[in-house]
C-alpha cells in the first residue's frame, strides 16, 4: 500500500484517548472514599484501553494511577512510593497500602494492567513534586478521568 503524506496534518492509527479534567459542579464538595479495614488499603491495577467511560470515583482513579506507576513511570519504585504517600495522606489511620495485580496477588514483580499506548503520558503530571495534586485527583470527585475514542 502506498504511503500518502498530507501537509499540515497530524494523524495517528489509534482512536483511543484519555484525559484528566477538572469539572466544577454546583453541588457541595465532598471527598470520595476508599474501602479499607484492619489498617490496610487495597488498590488494584486495571485495564484502561479503548472505550468510552467517565470516572469520578476514587477507586478507579487510584487504579489508573497505580497502573501508570507500575507500568509506565520512568522510575517505578519512586512512583509507587509517591502514590503510597498520597493515599496515606488521606488516611492517617491506614498503616499499609497493598498493590493488587490483575490475578489477585500483591506482588509487583511483573508489569500488570494496561493503559492505551496513546494515553500513557496523561497521568505523568500527577506524579510531580507535590502529592496534593495526585491526592486531589484521586479523592476529589470534581476531577474526572475521561476515556474516549473517535468512533461515536
Amino acid at each position: 500500500m502506498p504511503t500518502v503524506v498530507r501537509e499540515g496534518m497530524f494523524e495517528t492509527n489509534s482512536s483511543s484517548s484519555h484525559a484528566l479534567t477538572l469539572r466544577v459542579f454546583n453541588s457541595a464538595k465532598y471527598r470520595d472514599r476508599l474501602d479499607h479495614k484492619d489498617g490496610r488499603l487495597l488498590i488494584a491495577v486495571g485495564q484502561f484501553g479503548w472505550g468510552e467511560s467517565h470516572h469520578r470515583d476514587a477507586i478507579t482513579k487510584a487504579s489508573y494511577a497505580l497502573t501508570w506507576a507500575m507500568n509506565y513511570a520512568p522510575n517505578r519504585d519512586e512512583a509507587l512510593e509517591f502514590l503510597r504517600k498520597a493515599l496515606l495522606s488521606e488516611y492517617p489511620d491506614v498503616k499499609n497500602v497493598v498493590w493488587v495485580t490483575m490475578d489477585g496477588y500483591g506482588a509487583i514483580d511483573e508489569e500488570r494492567g494496561y493503559i492505551d499506548h496513546q494515553s500513557v503520558d496523561v497521568a505523568q503530571p500527577l506524579f510531580g513534586d507535590d502529592i496534593t495534586v495526585l491526592r486531589e485527583f484521586i479523592f476529589d470527585p470534581r476531577y474526572e478521568l475521561v476515556i474516549d475514542n473517535d468512533n461515536h
